[in-house]
């Protein structure tokens, strides 16, 4: 990488490069496993997508599996995307239904507990979110909210306490996390494959790299690339349109997508700011660099240390990955 001109970092990539870098270490790790080939789950998300193309480069589509695990609440749309991956890239997959996985394990209800203890009526027929903290808050009081909706179709946005987020977040995306990653060992272990971990740098670096859920993937080989480079690679790669003109998505959704607008919801600003973080590149360097609003941007990078103080069991993402992923 390296600074233009106007200050910004160049964070783009020499996509065939990439991948023939990706693929070969694919391959390599895939003979060293003395495993036969690779399960993807797939999202109908950039990720997934990514992935899936990228493996289906490295061996084939007769040697990628995908699995499409589904909840009870998600949208149609999903599994329309992601059948139109493994579509387009001619591997097989299978759909996988976890919501009874989760009933039993009380997510809903520990969910609701939770969400409880600050919305005291909160039950049946609601639906909800949790969102970032609005801008221009006390930087003291950096709290997630939750915007919820009740049955009547009335709106309210509550703060959060410290132990009520981590408890929505134990009970979704960190127990969600970890069914899934069963369910792709398990096939993968009755094909002889090994499991493809899905996390960009921004999922990993903010948070959703969920330890025992995409900790025991076999590999993880766009872990590297930020959210902006993966976008690039789908376009190189051929990944349906529908999925890669979708929103993009960076906090912990329930039941209400987009109940809220997001400021900064940009793949490439929020690269942005995960460089400028990572590089000690002050907000009001970087805001006047790329014409943004300086506080839209501190609110970004406190989102940033904010998840790291919160999920302190991530590790940071490679700091190098192309010389780490070359191959012999």
């Amino acid at each position: 990488m390296h600074r233009m001109d106007f200050g910004l970092p160049d964070l783009s990539l020499d996509c065939e490069d990439t991948v023939a870098t990706i693929t070969a270490m694919l391959r390599k790790q895939l003979a060293a496993s003395h495993r036969e080939g690779f399960v993807v789950s797939l999202s109908g998300e950039l990720d997934s997508s990514v992935l899936a193309a990228l493996c289906v480069r490295a061996v084939g589509p007769d040697r990628v599996f995908g699995l499409h695990l589904l909840e009870r609440e998600s949208a149609r749309k999903t599994i329309e995307l992601s059948w139109s991956v493994s579509e387009r890239f001619g591997f097989d997959s299978v759909v996988e239904e976890i919501s009874e996985t989760l009933d039993a394990f009380g997510c809903r209800q520990r969910y609701d507990a939770a969400v409880r203890t600050v919305i005291p009526g909160y039950g049946h027929g609601w639906r909800s979110e949790v969102v970032l903290p609005e801008v221009g808050r006390d930087d003291r009081l950096w709290l997630h909210s939750i915007v919820a909706e009740d049955p009547l179709g009335d709106r309210s946005r509550h703060a959060l306490t410290q132990d009520a987020y981590r408890e929505i977040v134990a009970a979704t995306i960190r127990c969600g996390q970890r069914v899934r990653q069963l369910f792709e060992c398990y096939h993968a272990d009755r094909l002889n494959y090994v499991v493809a971990g899905t996390p960009d740098r921004l999922e990993y670096d903010r948070g959703f790299f969920v330890r025992l859920g995409d900790g025991p993937s076999d590999v993880r080989p766009i872990t590297h690339l930020y959210m902006s480079q993966v976008l690039a690679l789908a376009e190189h790669l051929g990944v349906p349109d529908a999925v890669r003109e979708q929103s993009f998505r960076t906090e912990l959704g329930t039941s209400v997508p987009e109940m809220e607008p997001r400021p900064m919801t940009s793949p490439h600003l929020l690269d942005l700011c995960l460089y400028a973080h990572d590089h000690e590149i002050p907000p009001q360097q970087l805001a006047a660099a790329a014409g943004l609003d300086p506080q839209d941007i501190q609110v970004v990078m406190m989102d940033i240390e904010h998840k790291r103080r919160v999920h302190h069991d991530v590790p940071p993402a490679p700091a190098a990955p192309q010389q780490e992923l070359v191959t012999t």
